[in-house]
């Protein structure tokens, strides 16, 4: 592997660069719309390497805000590494990990001399290559260290950054108070839906008769799908006509879905991530079951950073509870759904400044480490 030509100055401007084919309305790309236009330019200058073809507004917000895009749609894994090595880049940040359009065989090549991973995969990629990942004290506490190959960085307050999207729909009174019942709501991919996820909800609505459950995600588009989830649910007493299945639609209207929303159901054990964060800006509180790995932690991250840990549960019984004790108080929601939008504003969750100010120190402190390196 050749010799990186990077100059090691440890306080000299960082050439960063960030690797995803998700510059684009994903919830990778609005979480880096909500960060990249607020790096520092006297301290970092952005790349951004897509690798698919990315359009819309998120796309041209991100696009805006870097200083070079990079298309490596069609280049091979070989010539997309010699690129990003020619642009001298110092630190390496990859969005995908073992996803779709990932470009791991250009990173495993090492074109830059620190390279890390940040949002769009959970886990350890396995690969010598990546000496960091990006974390918090939540979604990886103390020990867990241990599953990881790469060192685990851990940002000030969160892994996530929101940015709420503009327009946002209002927040409506809470639908309960009109309808005479709870309604809980998951508007998360359905591969999080598994039958132990069902289980425990039929355990939530069998323990309030009246309750109904609203599932929103593209699959519902299809009468089979629809089908199969109403069957899981019958499994456990649940009546089809409790349910409601609701498919693709903008992302306004896919927001407005929690104007008949009381409470927000998080799955398990693959907690939702933008999708919390979408139902606590509409004032739909969050119940979330906290799991053993970063995938299951999620929601205790955002409701940690958000002022509201009483509502994740550490064990399957506990979440069935708080669920229905939450349900079971009209006023709590009332207050919860005037106030979350704001919590959430306030909250470092939607600090992109200071999310990009302890993401820079962060590249700096693994920039400084790689110096001292090139001492010896």
């Amino acid at each position: 592997m050749a010799r990186h030509a990077n100059v090691p100055d440890p306080a000299r401007r960082l050439r960063i660069g960030y690797v995803s084919g998700d510059f684009q309305e994903h919830p990778v790309g609005r979480i880096l719309q909500a960060v990249l236009p607020a790096h520092d330019p006297a301290q970092v200058e952005v790349f951004c390497y897509a690798t698919r073809r990315c359009v819309g507004p998120i796309t041209e917000r991100i696009a805006k805000a870097a200083d070079a895009w990079r298309s490596v749609v069609h280049l091979s894994d070989e010539a997309a590494a010699e690129l990003i090595r020619s642009d001298q880049i110092d630190v390496l940040v990859d969005l995908s990990g073992h996803t779709a359009q990932n470009r791991l065989l250009a990173l495993a090549r090492k074109p830059a001399p620190v390279q890390a991973l940040w949002l769009g995969y959970f886990d350890t990629t396995g690969m010598a290559s990546i000496d960091y990942l990006f974390a918090d004290r939540y979604v990886c506490p103390p020990g867990d260290e241990r599953f990881y190959v790469e060192k685990v960085l851990r940002l000030p307050h969160s892994w996530f950054c929101y940015s709420p999207p503009d327009p946002s729909p209002e927040i409506t009174p809470l639908p309960m108070l009109e309808r005479g019942h709870v309604t809980f709501g998951c508007l998360n991919n359905l591969a999080k839906v598994t039958p132990d996820v069902v289980a425990l909800w039929g355990e939530i609505l069998g323990a309030l008769p009246d309750a109904r459950m609203c599932l929103k995600y593209f699959g519902f588009d299809d009468p089979q799908v629809r089908e199969q989830y109403a069957a899981m649910f019958a499994r456990h007493g649940v009546a089809a006509d409790r349910l409601t299945f609701l498919g693709r639609s903008p992302l306004g209207e896919h927001l407005a879905t929690y104007d008949g929303v009381d409470v927000a159901l998080d799955p398990f054990p693959y907690n939702g991530g933008i999708t919390t964060l979408d139902a606590l800006w509409m004032g739909a509180p969050v119940v979330s079951l906290a799991g053993s790995r970063f995938v299951g932690r999620m929601g205790l991250s955002i409701l940690s950073n958000v002022g509201c840990p009483e509502l994740v549960a550490s064990s399957p019984d506990e979440y069935v509870r708080k669920a229905v004790e939450l349900a079971g108080d009209p006023a709590r929601l009332v207050e919860l759904r005037a106030s979350l939008r704001d919590r959430l504003a306030g909250s470092p969750l939607c600090d992109g400044p200071g999310f990009a100010r302890g993401l820079e120190a962060a590249y700096r402190q693994m920039w400084g480490t790689w110096c001292e390196t090139q001492r010896s």
